[in-house]
């Protein structure tokens, strides 16, 4: 796929009718073909001879377009980015763009409040790149300020300088982690998170500043969750994570601890430890009501769902589908509310009520490609997978059997990997649930099951995988999927 269509790619509907009334900003314009283009290109027509034919244009025409559009859509995505930027760099750097702006038009008492302001946030937030940028800006109209001595201003500077070395360090550091912990998977060797992150802290002489800022921290967890998502070994992770932000000495970041606490609190989930996970989220919100507004509503959204995943263990079902009924009423991003409705049908799964599942299916509103783009095809996986379910449950046994041949159809690629072995065997399982229901011999299907799951130990089980293997596990035992689920989990 070229970079036009990738950038196109990667908006959703709602993009899609705002760049619409974005690109005729300046002047409305029937027949505009930079418009008829991304149209087709947004519907997923490529073939370039067809785009010429029904754009009815040359070569030079079309690449003319193309280029127009693409000017268009930078533009466009640049200023969206800046105005969703809700975090404290978009403060920051809007504070300070506004301060200049007074100073060349001589308001100096009002562009040096603003500029202060931006100090004040840089220093609370630790950006040191933004804050290079104010203090040369505090030397330039440092005359027309008497209450600021110069000197003072590249004393700031200067030490300034000295902690964006440590932060231009930090990257360095993220890349040595990435690089350890690759190394470590190529030669087959379990990761050690901890062992890995020590002995990089180490080498780097960064000990210290790691326990004294929830930024640089933050970003080295960052950097190490992103294997741990991939290979669920959030098991491994969890303390090291925990003993890293409990070892903490210096907690006034209040944007980074709420990322941090939530990061922990995601990981007590899935290592099914959910009270704890609770005692998290509730903690947060200490830190959270010194954050920016969008960021405090962005964060909540991520707060109640995880509440709500946390309750379905703890016997709070009815809460848990409350709290992610209210959620869907609220104006979501579109990936956010892929999640929610998703995990509602689950949840109303769990509570046999099919009717309302089947109705949260239908609210899906985009294609199979979008949802694989935009949230990833695992994820899509899972949703089949869920749906294959639903259908047998409620009888619609017709409808699992077509949702099994379009699964098999469209995931064949990501069975033979590795890490998907164990769907493709829950898959199968499936399918003989599926086909037999009626003449099944539980004895034979829990033999089957022993067999041909692929167990490790409960407590690094991934909670997930465990969701799914309960649903096999009340076939045999004539419970519900919930209850057999939370007995599982809490035997754990």
């Amino acid at each position: 796929m070229r970079f036009l269509e990738e950038v196109i790619t990667s908006l959703d509907e709602g993009d899609h009718r705002e760049f619409q009334f974005f690109i005729q900003r300046s002047r409305q314009k029937k027949g505009r073909k930079d418009l008829a283009l991304f149209s087709f290109l947004a519907s997923g027509e490529t073939d370039t001879h067809k785009l010429k034919e029904k754009l009815e244009v040359n070569d030079n025409a079309y690449h003319t377009l193309r280029k127009r559009l693409y000017k268009h859509l930078s533009e466009f995505v640049i200023l969206k980015s800046m105005d969703q930027d809700a975090t404290a760099s978009g403060r920051v750097n809007a504070t300070y763009t506004m301060a200049k702006y007074l100073f060349q038009k001589g308001l100096s008492a009002a562009g040096w409040k603003l500029l202060l302001r931006a100090e004040h946030f840089g220093l609370q937030y630790e950006l040191f790149d933004l804050l290079n940028t104010i203090y040369l800006l505090q030397m330039e109209y440092c005359h027309l300020n008497a209450d600021l001595q110069l000197s003072s201003i590249i004393a700031h500077y200067e030490q300034n300088g000295n902690r964006l070395r440590q932060s231009e360090k930090i990257i360095v550091l993220q890349a040595v982690l990435k690089e350890r912990v690759t190394n470590s998977r190529r030669q087959g060797e379990e990761v050690s998170f901890g062992d890995i992150l020590t002995e990089t802290l180490t080498d780097f002489n960064m000990k210290r500043l790691s326990r004294e800022s929830p930024k640089i921290l933050f970003s080295l967890m960052s950097t190490l969750r992103q294997w741990v998502v991939v290979s669920k070994e959030f098991h491994s992770f969890e303390p090291t994570l925990e003993r890293s932000y409990l070892s903490l000495t210096h907690k006034e970041n209040h944007y980074y601890m709420v990322q941090l606490m939530v990061m922990l609190a995601h990981t007590k989930y899935r290592t099914k430890k959910f009270s704890e996970s609770m005692h998290y989220l509730g903690a947060l919100s200490i830190h959270l009501d010194h954050t920016p507004v969008h960021f405090q509503k962005s964060t909540l959204i991520k707060v109640n769902q995880l509440k709500a995943a946390n309750l379905i263990f703890l016997g709070g079902l009815k809460e848990s589908i409350l709290l992610l009924e209210e959620l869907a009423k609220q104006k979501l991003p579109e990936r956010v509310r892929g999640n929610v409705i998703t995990n509602l049908g689950i949840y109303h799964f769990y509570q046999q009520d099919y009717k309302r599942c089947i109705q949260l299916l239908n609210t899906y509103d985009h294609t199979d490609t979008w949802y694989k783009n935009h949230l990833g095809l695992e994820w899509l996986l899972k949703r089949d997978l869920m749906a294959v379910l639903l259908f047998n449950d409620s009888g619609q046994k017709d409808l699992a059997e077509s949702k099994i041949r379009s699964i098999e159809r469209k995931y064949t690629a990501l069975f033979h990997q590795k890490r998907y072995k164990r769907a493709a065997t829950f898959l199968t399982l499936i399918k003989r649930i599926v086909y037999e229901e009626e003449i099944l011999n539980l004895a034979d299907l829990e033999k089957k099951v022993q067999v041909s799951w692929e167990w490790v130990p409960r407590q690094e089980e991934d909670l997930q995988a465990m969701i799914f293997y309960a649903w096999l596990r009340s076939k045999i035992t004539k419970q519900t999927f919930y209850e057999c689920m939370v007995e599982m989990i809490q035997t754990n």
